[in-house]
């Protein structure tokens, strides 16, 4: 993983973000540049972007399925109310 181009830039920053071999992308950062600047980018990264965003992605795919749950468990409710109320009315 390098980032000779944009394309292999995005694919070692999502290597790095998955928590795959990033410590290799690290130290092979360490080698070509500052190690300090390659420890403290990887370190940020992992940190804002593994831990962080992944947590707040998984939170609002939660939180829009159980909306969509919710919504369909109304409109049962609201159906079933209906039918009991035509039944009442007819009998």
């Amino acid at each position: 993983m390098n980032f000779d181009n944009i394309l292999f830039g995005f694919l070692t920053i999502f290597q790095i973000v998955t928590l795959e071999g990033w410590t290799t992308v690290m130290y092979n950062l360490s080698d070509a540049s500052r190690g300090w600047l390659a420890i403290s980018m990887c370190c940020s990264v992992v940190v804002l972007c593994g831990f962080f965003m992944v947590n707040i992605l998984l939170a609002v795919l939660a939180d829009s399925i159980s909306n969509d749950e919710l919504e369909d468990t109304v409109e049962i409710k609201r159906k079933e109310l209906v039918s009991k109320s035509i039944l009442r009315a007819l009998g």
